[in-house]
């Protein structure tokens, strides 16, 4: 009994969702937010590194007090990461 009652749900469910795709707006992830420290960050990002802005995830690595990334310790996981 419940069995007919789901598969009529679901199906409503997709007809809902098809409706909604095909007249809804188009989403994009284009966001700004004037004044928020998101924003300075994201504008910082744009103008030093402009190739990577949109689509890239940025890595910041930071060493333990008195080490160095460039330690032999540090740097296979960090080529390990950046190769990723």
């Amino acid at each position: 009994m419940l069995t007919p009652l789901l598969y009529r749900l679901g199906q409503l469910a997709l007809a809902i969702v098809s409706v909604a795709r095909s007249v809804g707006q188009e989403t994009n992830d284009d966001l700004s937010l004037p004044g928020a420290d998101c924003q300075a960050a994201s504008d910082l990002l744009s103008d030093k590194f402009p190739n990577q802005t949109n689509g890239a995830v940025p890595i910041a690595f930071r060493a333990p007090a008195g080490a160095k990334l460039s330690d032999t310790k540090y740097m296979k996981p960090i080529e390990r990461v950046t190769k990723a």
